[in-house]
């Protein structure tokens, strides 16, 4: 098993990464199985964009910071997380750089006074919101959990 962190080999009954101390998580086949028809469905370049970002960032936790969060929109430094584990906030949607102390919104932009200010409109969910019909992550219709293609992957609760 590899590491998600730092690509070290790990014991398959390790609970912990012996280089890094990450914390490995174990995935039923059924889980793998999906994770990679999904990254399958995906177009080409998205998958070739995706693994390029994995190959380059050393990590996966820089991989999933620069998919997710990305660099400060003010002053371009790196070092920036979600404010998913901020106790004032709890807002994975909220990034910060802990450079210079910019916070916003990693959906649309929208730079934010301080952590304290970031109630917004966001365009991202303005214009989601607007299709006619919601999407759930899997790109199904909400609301149609019988559907063949619900059942075929097992989302039938």
């Amino acid at each position: 098993m590899i590491c998600w962190n730092c690509g070290a080999t790990v014991p398959e009954t390790a609970k912990r990464c012996s280089k890094c101390e990450a914390e490995v998580e174990h995935f039923s086949p059924e889980d793998i199985a999906l994770a990679e028809e999904l990254f399958q469905a995906l177009p080409g370049e998205v998958q070739d964009a995706i693994a390029s970002v994995f190959q380059e960032a050393g990590s996966g936790e820089e991989a999933l910071r620069i998919l997710f969060v990305g660099d400060c929109p003010r002053c371009g430094s790196q070092n920036t997380q979600d404010c998913d584990g901020d106790p004032d906030l709890e807002d994975i949607t909220v990034g910060r750089c802990l450079e210079c102390g910019q916070y916003w919104c990693t959906n649309c932009g929208e730079l934010f006074a301080d952590a304290h200010s970031t109630e917004h409109d966001c365009s991202f969910w303005k214009e989601l919101e607007e299709t006619e019909d919601e999407l759930d992550e899997f790109d199904h219709l909400t609301g149609d959990d019988e559907s063949p293609q619900n059942q075929d992957r097992g989302f039938v609760p």
